[in-house]
């Protein structure tokens, strides 16, 4: 078989018209994403409370921004000077749905309205034997909800501090999409080729996205990472030793050495979503390394059939 071009022609291929067509329409299917984020940020709400139900508040949630077991100390000393309280009842009673609405602010800051559904859905999942109903459990969660928002906001990174990490996500994802090129062009299989270059796309529209936030924020703030110790550094590692080893033994490796690529991204918006984002950035970083998380996915998929 006729060796593929050299992975260094990644940059005449950004300059091309078919380039810029594929540009379009994965940026229409990233915007489809975005529009969904409700949705998928209420599910995770939704999760994170069936793990607090079901035995305690998750093990990293004493470090995590918007720490629920401050919540937690916070209503069991408040609760009984809340309009819906009823004398006698204990914190237990109540916390069902007071849990339902500090998660849900955690994880889907857009308001409370826009959440009402998806919450009177997951009411009825976690409420167990007790016998409140929806719209006094509303009342009782739009009141934690509304508390842990004011507390999000009061933790909220400056606008350069949230300038540096939009920068580092976006170097990752700029890394992200050479290597997929390049994988792409050392692709044996055509279908393979095509997905790595849709992907590479996809990685184009979400720095697109990201561009969009820098424009928003003042103050600029150049990216600084100590080397060795980062996932950048690890990523540029990871880049330079693809770019040496452009003939792979097989499609299969090729895929690992793209996966990897994405797994440190992956790592990346961890660290990045622990810190205390604003409020109107957060849905979108979710969103994004909920996308993220569904590639990694299927190259792990594709990488698992070519080993049968």
């Amino acid at each position: 078989m006729q060796k593929m071009t050299s992975v260094f022609s990644a940059q005449a291929y950004r300059n091309s018209p078919e380039r810029i067509g594929r540009q379009r329409s994965a940026l229409l299917n990233t915007l489809r994403l975005a529009a969904s984020t409700a949705n998928g940020m209420a599910q995770l709400a939704g999760d994170a409370l069936h793990g607090a139900m079901a035995g305690g508040l998750p093990p990293k949630a004493k470090a995590l921004w918007g720490n629920p077991a401050r919540e937690d100390s916070y209503w069991r000393s408040h609760y009984q000077s809340m309009d819906f309280y009823v004398a006698g009842q204990p914190f237990e009673a109540y916390r069902p749905a007071l849990a339902l609405g500090w998660y849900a602010a955690q994880r889907n800051p857009s308001g409370f309205d826009a959440l009402a559904t998806q919450l009177e859905v997951q009411w009825q999942h976690v409420r167990g034997s007790n016998p409140m109903d929806w719209p006094e459990a509303r009342t009782i969660a739009r009141a934690a909800y509304d508390h842990a928002i004011n507390g999000l906001q009061g933790e909220q990174l400056s606008a350069a501090q949230v300038q540096h990490a939009v920068r580092v996500l976006q170097q990752g994802l700029a890394d992200c999409e050479e290597c997929l090129v390049a994988g792409s062009e050392q692709a044996r299989a055509i279908a393979l080729r095509s997905h790595l270059y849709a992907l590479a796309e996809q990685f184009r529209a979400m720095d697109w996205q990201l561009q969009d936030v820098q424009l928003q924020l003042a103050e600029p703030s150049p990216l600084v990472e100590r080397p060795g110790l980062s996932a950048a550094g690890r990523m540029h590692r990871c880049w330079t030793e693809f770019k040496q080893r452009a003939n792979l033994d097989s499609d299969r490796d090729l895929i690992a050495e793209c996966n990897l690529c994405l797994v440190l991204v992956a790592e990346r918006y961890q660290r990045v979503l622990e810190s205390a984002l604003p409020l109107d950035v957060r849905p979108l970083l979710q969103a994004q390394a909920q996308q993220l998380r569904r590639y990694t996915d299927e190259l792990q998929h594709m990488q698992d059939a070519r080993a049968r």
